[in-house]
């Protein structure tokens, strides 16, 4: 139950990142495309998160006793969720300062000072989200194996 928990953890702080992120991005005219790819990529996050969350709790109704704790810690300690865990964290903190109501223009100058990644790091977050993704893909198919 752990496991799913934590995977819940996961699905509900993309969710937060998505829905920020794209008040965000509709906001500031002009914002660097890199932070449209990003968001795609957590969005795509969210349903690979959700597939391993059907996963967990299935795992689970399986009765599996001593393994059943085995395979919460494996899930827990899984680098993959940890990474993933702190890049969301990373842009859940970057995405609290943005205030969705405040349309004046200076406002919007402000908004657009506030994504305080460059292009460069904007696209190694994605990667690192990416390969997340990925890893949580390939774990998905060797369990229907």
């Amino acid at each position: 139950m752990e496991a799913a928990a934590s995977v819940a953890g996961l699905i509900a702080l993309s969710d937060l990142v998505v829905t920020k992120g794209y008040q965000y991005y509709s906001a500031v005219k002009g914002a660097i495309p890199e932070i449209n790819e990003l968001l795609l990529e957590v969005t795509q996050l969210y349903g690979v998160l959700n597939s391993l969350r059907l996963v967990v709790e299935r795992l689970s109704q399986c009765k599996l006793g001593v393994q059943q704790d085995m395979i919460d810690q494996a899930i827990i300690k899984s680098e993959y969720l940890t990474t993933c865990r702190n890049n969301l964290n990373r842009l859940k903190v970057i995405l609290a300062k943005f205030d969705p109501t405040d349309q004046t223009k200076l406002g919007l100058l402000k908004l657009k000072a506030l994504w305080p990644l460059k292009a460069g790091e904007t696209q190694q977050i994605t990667r690192s989200i990416q390969q997340n993704k990925t890893n949580i893909l390939l774990a998905l198919q060797v369990n229907e194996m």
